[in-house]
């Protein structure tokens, strides 16, 4: 199917909708890796890309899930791990365009991807650790950044209503001065 851009509202197509976003994300994770570089004391790995053979080395129960996927598929990507002493964070940055007609239904689509791949993550992360039987396993933490977003903006939003306060915790909300 082609996507064109219209003549009489001049909204974007789909590929340029996609690639608007892809921009705005990586504009995102630029403003996150900048204020990640003013923390001492910290490992950051950015743009972490696994595989399904990867994945399933540590979490032995992914396979009873009927998975699918061949050996060397990529099974997950996060934005940001930061490992300190003794915590370790997952975080996803997101980047809804909140100038779109229903930004309220784009802000939970991607509250809800980058849950999944947080979880994912952790999942990962749990397996690496439970597998090297550490006498003090670290805290892992798991958090949503979202940027040019305030809690007035996404208040307002019924489906931001819906997510459960605990997992509201785990949202931080960016905005750029």
């Amino acid at each position: 199917k082609q996507w064109y851009r219209t003549q009489s509202t001049g909204e974007l197509n789909k590929k340029e909708k996609i690639e608007k976003q892809r921009i705005d994300e990586f504009e995102a994770e630029v403003e996150v890796f900048r204020a990640l570089e003013n923390i001492r004391g910290v490992y950051v790995l950015h743009g972490l890309h696994y595989s399904h053979e990867q994945f399933g080395l540590f979490v032995q129960d992914h396979k009873i899930d009927g998975c699918k996927k061949k050996s060397q598929e990529e099974e997950g990507e996060c934005d940001f791990i930061v490992i300190g002493r003794q915590y370790i964070a997952v975080l996803e940055v997101k980047s809804p365009d909140m100038k779109s007609r229903n930004h309220e239904k784009m802000f939970y689509d991607r509250y809800k991807e980058s849950l999944a791949q947080r979880n994912r993550t952790v999942r990962l992360i749990v397996g690496i650790v439970d597998y090297l039987q550490l006498e003090n396993p670290p805290t892992i933490f798991s958090l949503s950044i979202f940027n040019r977003l305030s809690r007035e903006n996404v208040g307002e939003f019924e489906k931001y209503q819906k997510i459960t306060f605990k997992e509201r915790n785990c949202i931080l909300l960016l905005t750029v001065t």
